[in-house]
């Protein structure tokens, strides 16, 4: 009775393993899609915000004589621009190049400080000459999910760190 009952679960480990590989590896597959796109969606905000901070150090040099610091608005976003396609260029996951993605920006300077309003009702307030920019950029992520391409909202926004003054002795 015991040689019937043990040939007749032979095999029956190799069916379960099928059974068991065939649910857990679309789960790795997804798991290994929403890491790619949430990294990528990373990379382009640290290359914003690295774009941004760029940006705020244009200043208008008049106003230092005024007494007074101001952002120098149309040489920021020309600055911010350039570095962010720079900071682009090792991004992987692009839909787009990296020239056609920072056309996309939305560039906003408060030459003396501001509030910086973005599309998800978000809002950044500088008392301090300040850059602010949000993308919509198009992501590929890996693939194997068989998802469309994704379009994350990304913001970033920087002021001019604040310099005080030493006291007078």
């Amino acid at each position: 009775m015991n040689r019937r009952t043990a040939h007749a679960h032979e095999g029956q480990s190799m069916v379960l393993i099928a059974l068991i590989l065939t649910v857990l590896t679309p789960f790795v597959f997804l798991s290994v899609e929403v890491t790619e796109r949430y990294y990528e969606a990373a990379q382009i905000e640290d290359a914003l915000q690295n774009a941004v901070r760029v940006g705020v150090l244009e200043m208008e040099y008049e106003s230092f004589a005024k007494d007074r610091v101001a952002l120098a608005s149309d040489r920021a976003v020309l600055e911010a621009k350039a570095a962010f396609i720079r900071n682009l260029e090792t991004v992987r996951g692009l839909h787009e190049t990296p020239d056609a993605v920072a056309s996309q920006v939305r560039w906003t300077p408060h030459p003396e400080g501001g509030v910086c309003r973005f599309a998800d009702g978000s809002i950044m307030t500088f008392d301090r000459p300040a850059l602010c920019a949000e993308v919509r950029p198009e992501l590929t992520g890996v693939g194997v999910g068989g998802w469309g391409n994704w379009r994350p909202l990304v913001r970033a926004g920087s002021a001019l760190d604040r310099l005080d003054r030493p006291a007078s002795p």
